[in-house]
């Protein structure tokens, strides 16, 4: 399991900006604002599982078409 601090030291050759929410459900929030690039998400957290962001997100997708 990697820290959100040690992937932010990780990255930081690449000048990536790492941002970190603390549920499934501010995940998605976040993503649908940010329009990241990449998303790297924990299969269990408190509200929504990985797999549930993942299928939210595909379906904003899929719905705008």
């Amino acid at each position: 399991m990697m820290s959100t601090g040690a992937l932010s030291r990780n990255t930081s050759a690449v000048r990536a900006i790492v941002d970190a929410a603390c549920s499934g459900r501010e995940g998605v929030e976040k993503a649908r604002l940010g329009q990241p690039d990449i998303i790297i998400l924990d299969a269990m957290m408190p509200d929504l599982a990985g797999v549930e962001v993942l299928r939210e997100l595909q379906m904003d997708v899929y719905n705008q078409g």
